[in-house]
């Protein structure tokens, strides 16, 4: 296999989600199948929640970031962009969180930060 497939056998990995990409290592990708708005990078937000700090959102990849005020992150996988609207809509964030996300989604990673 030459070098140019291999490179789109891989991109379509990441592109379905099969690998998750931290922020840290922020690859550059071109993209040979014309997608557009493909990023790998999430920003974090902010939210008020007397449980959770921060949230980081990504589209492309559809990972979803979390980060509580005792310093853990944890990441799930495969959620969609109307849960993620949703989740900031609610004006619980931590309810919405254990309801909604944790345990029905791929869970990806937990990384404490302390």
């Amino acid at each position: 296999m030459n070098w140019y497939r291999k490179s789109i056998k891989e991109y379509d990995k990441i592109k379905d989600g099969e690998y998750y990409v931290p922020d840290a290592i922020k690859p550059k990708i071109t993209s040979p199948h014309g997608f557009k708005n493909f990023k790998t990078e999430s920003k974090w937000v902010p939210v008020n929640s007397s449980f959770i700090s921060e949230v980081a959102y990504n589209k492309s990849l559809k990972i979803f970031e979390i980060r509580l005020r005792n310093g853990s992150e944890y990441s799930y996988k495969g959620i969609p962009q109307s849960v993620y609207r949703n989740f900031m809509r609610a004006k619980s964030k931590g309810e919405f969180f254990n309801r909604v996300i944790k345990n029905r989604y791929l869970f990806i990673a937990n990384r404490n930060l302390l």
